[in-house]
């Protein structure tokens, strides 16, 4: 689920994928255990939560079913491995449940079947009438919690929902699904699936501001440097205000929050942080989600002191802790022209950009 897809984890292309669609008020991720945190990071806002899963995909299911508030009448039953779902196959599944109580998207099978065993074919399987199942399946609640209850005092056990659903008596129903929500499982489904969700999706660009008051007894550190004046920049850590509109970019681009909410201020670990930690902290992040940043393009906005003479210092601190090439990142200055808070010498701000890729 965490493998990117054109420039984004699968996970969070589907989360936002259903979290724009005006039936959906929420959700439940059912996240292998360990992985809870990383999940926390793709959800795309309130409403939606995160739950432990169990060794069974239909345990998991009970354990989203859990975590779902009083009153939602109809649930929607997604693979996390599907991350290339239309807006219209979900709308389809789930005009069909509220019409039914229960349906599943599928595809008429179209191959010839064979049953094989050691390499030998034993027959031929007629293929009419057969479909492949897919999800999205949607279900009245009621229907699907009892479907799961019943399971768990028979000991039934099925690889989907809809087949617990079936094992009660209710109808499911099917509706065409589509061939391109394939499901990631092996290296060259993700291959295809990024060739699917457009190869230009490969890169990513963020934006990051940050703005920080100058005042009296604090050092007056940014891009890592610290400057020789009588003013420094408040903030929990070293308020390196460069450095964190830099993190902001990367973490932007690849849709993984932004650094307060890695490094909260009011956790005192970070009390005076090392900004230049921070970074490479946010670089270890994109890593792990599979980005690697490409060039970062930076400005500072302050009347004095100037930074002309730092520029060398902070490009070669930005690049070392972002994993870059010397060349591969800009950083400039300019004054407020004595306009606002900042052009009378009261802060300084920072804009970034930063290009990402995937893989």
């Amino acid at each position: 689920m965490f493998v990117p897809v054109a420039g984004a984890p699968a996970l969070a292309r589907l989360l936002q994928t259903f979290a724009a669609l005006p039936a959906i008020a929420g959700g439940v991720v059912v996240a292998r255990p360990g992985d809870e945190a990383r999940c926390v990071q793709l959800l795309p806002g309130p409403g939606w939560f995160v739950a432990t899963g169990a060794g069974r995909r239909q345990d998991s299911v009970a354990q989203g079913l859990q975590g779902l508030p009083e009153g939602t009448e109809f649930v929607v039953v997604h693979d996390g491995a599907r991350p290339l779902v239309r807006p219209a196959l979900v709308q389809r599944v789930l005009e069909a449940a509220a019409l039914y109580g229960a349906a599943t998207s599928g595809l008429p099978v179209t191959d010839t079947l064979k049953v094989v065993a050691d390499g030998r074919i034993t027959r031929t399987v007629d293929r009419d009438g057969l479909w492949a199942v897919q999800t999205p399946q949607a279900f009245r609640r009621p229907l699907l919690e009892e479907a799961h209850r019943r399971a768990r005092t028979a000991g039934i056990v099925a690889t989907d929902d809809a087949a617990l659903v079936e094992a009660i008596g209710a109808e499911v129903r099917v509706v065409l699904g589509d061939r391109d929500n394939i499901k990631l499982t092996l290296a060259e489904d993700v291959a295809l699936a990024t060739r699917l969700a457009g190869a230009g999706g490969s890169y990513r660009i963020g934006h990051g501001y940050d703005v920080h008051r100058l005042v009296p007894g604090r050092p007056l550190i940014i891009g890592g440097v610290r400057l020789d004046y009588h003013l420094g920049l408040d903030g929990h850590s070293d308020a390196d205000v460069l450095l964190h509109a830099v993190a902001d970019a990367l973490l932007g681009a690849t849709a993984l929050g932004d650094i307060g909410q890695h490094y909260p201020a009011g956790d005192e670990r970070w009390r005076g942080a090392d900004s230049l930690l921070l970074l490479s902290g946010v670089t270890a992040l994109l890593s792990e989600h599979g980005f690697r940043p490409v060039n970062i393009d930076a400005t500072v906005v302050l009347e004095a002191p100037k930074l002309g003479p730092h520029y060398g210092r902070m490009c070669r601190n930005i690049a070392e802790a972002a994993g870059l090439d010397y060349g591969a990142v800009s950083v400039k200055a300019t004054t407020a022209e004595g306009l606002g808070p900042i052009g009378v010498g009261e802060g300084a701000a920072a804009y970034a950009v930063a290009l990402v890729a995937a893989g």
